[in-house]
């Protein structure tokens, strides 16, 4: 349940509560008004608060799938694969960042792929 709901139902119970044992009395019947009053109050505000905050969520939201989920059209590669490769392994660093290995290491890695498919 909604913390501002249970305290609402709460504080409406004790109210009730006090107005069923304080019927005769008109100063506890005014006071019962200015703590109704109070809690309608704080209903509104929290209300308020929770709209608002879905407004920011539904903004945020929306950014967000602006920015990320609305992507452009695949882009057609300029160079094949095997090109691909044979430019990243000439570059050592460039390797090294693409595929965290050295050259010696991704050959080695090829031959025992190779190797295991037969």
């Amino acid at each position: 349940m909604n913390l501002y709901l249970a305290v609402s139902i709460f504080m409406c119970a004790q109210v009730n509560d006090v107005a069923a044992a304080a019927v005769d009395d008109d100063d506890n019947a005014a006071a019962i008004d200015v703590a109704a009053a109070a809690i309608k109050e704080y209903y509104l505000w929290c209300q308020k608060r929770r709209q608002r905050i879905a407004t920011i969520d539904g903004m945020v939201d929306m950014y967000h799938f602006d920015m990320y989920m609305n992507k452009s059209e695949y882009k057609v590669p300029t160079e094949s694969r095997y090109g691909w490769v044979m430019k990243t392994l000439g570059n050592r660093t460039y390797c090294y960042n693409m595929l965290m290995m050295n050259k010696n290491m991704f050959n080695k890695l090829c031959i025992c792929l190779w190797s295991h498919m037969d």
